[in-house]
């Protein structure tokens, strides 16, 4: 459990630093490894799916 907090904490950083300062996320994620890589851009794709649904669902509403 405490590992799964890291990662979302994590997440949640680099999320943050993706919407703040597009420009320094992708410098951040350049010095990681490939697999990290993939692994922090499906953060930001499924935070972004999540709140397009979130604003779909309010449209509907």
């Amino acid at each position: 459990m405490n590992q799964d907090n890291r990662k979302i904490n994590e997440a949640k950083k680099i999320i943050k630093l993706a919407i703040e300062d597009y420009d320094a996320f992708l410098k951040l994620i350049n010095t990681y490894t490939p697999e990290k890589k993939t692994e922090v851009i499906n953060w930001l794709r499924n935070a972004l799916k999540f709140v397009d649904k979130q604003q779909n669902n309010k449209k509907h509403e």
